[in-house]
Order: C-alpha cells, then structure tokens, then sequence
C-alpha cells in the first residue's frame, strides 16, 4: 500500500431516537461533526435547538363552587416552557367541565335541573282561604336564563265573597 493511501473502514451510519416528551429542559444539544471530503471527522459543532414553548398537559377542576359572578379578563394565557400545564376552571356550580384523556376532548356544559311545572290550585270557595294570593313574575333572557323572579300578592275585591 502506497503511503499516501490508507484504509477507509466505514461503518454503518447510526440513526437515534429520543421521545421528545420526556426531555425535561427545553434546549437539545445536537453534536454535528465536521467531515473532510475523504470522510474524516476533523471537528465538531454542537448547535443547541431551542424546543417550542407549548402545553403538554390541559387539566380542569369539573365543576366550581361560586354562586356569585367572577372578574373577567381578557389576558392573554402564553406557555412559559416547553411542556407547561393549562388549566380550565368551572368558576361556578353551573359549568360542569369533563375531560377525556383518550378522546383528547374538553367537554363544557350548562347544568341543566328539571323544572316544576305542576299548576298549583287555590279554592277561593273555601271560607278560610282569605282575601290574597301570590303570584310569581319571572322574566328571561334568550338563552332560558331567569332574570328576574318577583312575587306579586293580589288582593280581591270585598265583594268578592
């Protein structure tokens, strides 16, 4: 063999794998070797990948306990790493929330509760009935939401007996 020469002894190229999930920093080295035109490595770099900040985990808390109105706002909810945890609140008893880890779904609903509408009776042929009743008012809005619930008590007339 000639000086000048000598054997090159490739070997089979390696290709790796990482589950990017389990990474717990939000920065990944990559060493990158610098190859002369015959294939010798003659240096090396390592670029680091800055990874994306994004939420890994949506969690909620089902149902809340408030029965007064919360604050609103309207600020912006940003990832502050690159697996940072979201959390959806029910601020109220009414919003009933339900997460599905296989579906990968958010369910939020309304509570819904059935209505009595059973028509009540007052006999006003019975001697000790009086001379009032009560009625209810109740307006609502468009969605069926109850805005306003007043009682009206009604007097009769004297002649009424």
């Amino acid at each position: 063999m000639d000086s000048t020469q000598h054997w090159l002894n490739k070997n089979g190229d390696l290709v790796g794998e990482s589950n990017a999930s389990t990474i717990a920093t939000d920065k990944i080295p990559l060493y990158t070797p610098i190859v002369d035109e015959m294939g010798h490595v003659v240096g090396n770099d390592t670029l680091t990948i800055t990874l994306p900040y994004g939420f890994k985990t949506i969690s909620n808390n089902g149902v809340g306990s408030e029965t007064t109105n919360m604050e609103t706002g309207t600020d912006d909810i940003v990832a502050e790493n690159t697996q940072d945890t979201l959390t959806i609140n029910s601020h109220d008893k009414w919003i009933r929330l339900a997460s599905n880890a296989t579906a990968d779904t958010l369910t939020i609903a309304h509570e819904i509760h059935s209505i009595t509408d059973t028509a009540l009776t007052k006999n006003f042929n019975d001697n000790n009935s009086g001379d009032t009743f009560t009625a209810t008012d109740v307006a609502n809005d468009i969605a069926g939401h109850i805005t306003a619930n007043q009682n009206h008590t009604y007097t009769l007339p004297y002649s009424w007996k």
